[in-house]
């Protein structure tokens, strides 16, 4: 990460159910050794997307609910002092990114979308594995990939 480009990390949702693994990616557990964690943010969207998933388990098993449920809680406390919203400049970012992609032929996810958003103005580097859904980023980062 440069620093002059960057100033901190936007978590995907991908890097924060790798945390709940009891045996983490080896490129995930070195990137996470080496790097400021007070410089990690969460995205308001990915905090949803996180809520969906506990709806969807509610549905499906609801059996398992309760510890995806306690783990998102978790994950906002966690986080609390850095997850950011979705405000009208990020909207504003997220309709050219998502009208640009539809001209080009090349449709994108909204979330995906509104995170590149919102990394784009907060010059933060996406933290992802997913790195085709984040192409429109120009700072995105795979632990994955790193691994030894």
């Amino acid at each position: 990460m440069s620093s002059s480009t960057s100033s901190g990390w936007l978590l995907d949702t991908c890097l924060l159910s790798e945390l709940r693994k009891q045996k983490i990616n080896p490129g995930v557990a070195q990137w996470l050794n080496g790097v400021d964690l007070s410089l990690a943010f969460v995205s308001i969207s990915t905090i949803a997307e996180l809520e969906m998933g506990v709806a969807k388990l509610h549905v499906q098993n609801s059996i398992l609910t309760s510890n995806c449920e306690k783990w998102t809680v978790d994950v906002k406390r966690q986080f609390a002092k850095t997850i950011l919203g979705s405000d009208d400049e990020v909207w504003r970012v997220w309709a050219e990114l998502m009208g640009t992609g539809l001209a080009q032929g090349q449709p994108r996810t909204a979330i995906a979308t509104l995170l590149v958003a919102t990394a784009q103005l907060h010059h933060l580097t996406i933290v992802t594995r997913s790195v085709r859904d984040f192409a429109p980023c120009p700072l995105i980062h795979d632990p994955w990939a790193e691994t030894a």
